[in-house]
């Protein structure tokens, strides 16, 4: 009886095969050679750890998800062009400028911005 697959379809971390071969789990795997067709799978890939991350049940499991998150802005960083570096820059700036999240504001209403 020939061996049932599941399709899954989506962006692995670079030592999953290592990993299921220590697991003796079988699979087709395939290299993502074209940009854009790595960055469409970053894209859905963020939004999967996104999800991952909001449905953490405890604290361990955030951090690892979190984790998951921070690893894949830095590829998406990468296939852009820019630097974990870079990104600290731009995240500077907007904090001297509009600060951070510390005081927890939330806007309710909000008048037609004029520029």
């Amino acid at each position: 009886m020939p061996e049932e697959f599941y399709e899954v379809n989506r962006l692995a971390r670079d030592l999953m095969r290592e990993y299921f071969d220590r697991k003796n789990i079988k699979y087709h795997t395939r290299f993502l050679d074209r940009d854009d067709e790595f960055q469409e799978a970053l894209y859905a890939k963020i939004v999967e750890e996104v999800e991952e991350l909001l449905e953490a049940e405890d604290e361990e499991n955030f951090l690892e998800e979190m984790a998951d998150v921070i690893e894949v802005f830095r590829a998406m960083l990468k296939i852009k062009g820019f630097s974990w570096e870079d990104l600290e820059e731009v995240r500077k700036a907007k904090l001297d400028d509009r600060g951070g999240f510390e005081t927890r504001l939330f806007i309710e209403k909000l008048s037609e911005v004029n520029d």
